[in-house]
Formats: structure tokens, sequence, C-alpha cells
């Protein structure tokens, strides 16, 4: 493994801020290890290793967890809603932080953090405006409310070295088919729900002038 030359993070004073103290803090650590950071540190060839250390597998995690707690919080702010998703715009970072409080500390802990860090997002969630923040959200509800399948993705290339991967996501419904690129596959899947729409809309023009 090569040296470590960048200065190791003080995670006692992050762990202040975040207002949560890890039982395991190599949980925290892993969290902020970007995988290009993790594959630049490994010998060639070791690309198992560089996976254990990055942060995407807690990300992914904590993707789902923190959609959760948002969903709850929501459900009981509003009620009346229908549908409720996340702002999909939130920092990888802070997913993986989340998921890796999930696995530290529990659900509990894990809303106790993002209500601490996202107290001031929540309150001005609602709805409509969660909803509008999701392509693949809103792409889901227009083939829904036009019942029509819903959208189905699929990897369809991935470009670059381990540590500057590329995805091409391709989305598909009714027949037809766009793709969209992304530096993970989640915002690969983003950009081609984007695109979808997008394509939708014009055709709703064109039909509109004939």
């Amino acid at each position: 493994m090569k040296t470590q030359e960048n200065k190791t993070p003080d995670l006692v004073l992050l762990e202040t801020i975040l207002a949560y103290t890890f039982q395991n803090r190599n949980l925290l650590e892993r969290a902020l290890t970007h995988r290009s950071w993790a594959h630049e540190r490994v010998a060639p060839g070791a690309e198992d290793l560089a996976r254990r250390l990055q942060n995407e597998a807690l990300e992914f995690l904590g993707d789902s967890v923190l959609g959760l707690i948002v969903a709850v919080y929501v459900c009981r702010a509003y009620p009346e809603g229908t549908e409720r998703s996340k702002d999909a715009l939130l920092a990888d970072a802070l997913e993986a932080i989340t998921g890796a409080i999930f696995l530290d500390g529990g659900l509990d802990a894990a809303t106790r953090f993002v209500n601490h860090a996202l107290g001031e997002e929540l309150q001005r969630a609602n709805p409509m405006s969660a909803a509008e923040a999701d392509y693949k959200t809103m792409l889901q509800e227009k083939l829904q409310a036009e019942r029509r399948p819903a959208p189905k993705y699929s990897v369809v290339e991935t470009l670059g070295p381990p540590h500057r991967r590329m995805f091409h996501v391709e989305v598909t419904w009714d027949g037809r088919s766009v793709r969209g690129e992304g530096r993970s596959i989640k915002a690969a899947e983003v950009a081609a729900a984007k695109e979808a729409l997008l394509n939708l809309k014009l055709d709703e023009a064109a039909g509109a002038k004939t």
C-alpha cells in the first residue's frame, strides 16, 4: 500500500460537529474515504481492498436510510400528501455518513443525525418540492398517470479506470429509450430520467401543434 500523504481528518472534532459519537470509528473513517483516494492508496491489482476501504457501499445504504427518514418526516408533516421522495441533490458524503451512523447506532441514531444536519431543510420540505427534486420520481409518476409501463433502468456501459468511473445508463419505456451518464449509477439514472422527461415534453409540445 502506498504511503499516506494526506493528513488524517480529526475524527473527534467531526463527531462533535455531527453530534454523534461512533462506537466503531472505522465506519466514520470509511464514510469519508472517496473511491478515488482508496484506489490511489492501494497496490495495482488490489481493487477488492480499495472497495472495502471506500465509502460507496455506505453511500448506497445512507441514500436509502436518508430517503426513509425524510419520507417519514414529510408523511407526518403533510399527511394529506401522496407521493414523497428525498432531495436528489443531497451530498454523497452526507449519505455515506448517514449509512455509517445507521450501522453503528441504528435507525434512531441516524434519524437524530439527519434532524441535526438537515433541520432547516426538513422544515421546508413538502411533497411537491421533494418530488420535483427527483427526476426519477417525476418520470415514474408521469408514466403512471398516463397508465403506461414503469420505466426500467440498465447499465449499458462503464468507462474509465476504477477511480474515475463513468457510467452510462439506459432508461426504457413504451418501446422507447434514452441514455444518461454520471460518475455513479445513481447519477446516471437521474440524468437518463431527466432526458426522458425532456423527450416526453417535446412530444407533448409537438402534439399540441398538430
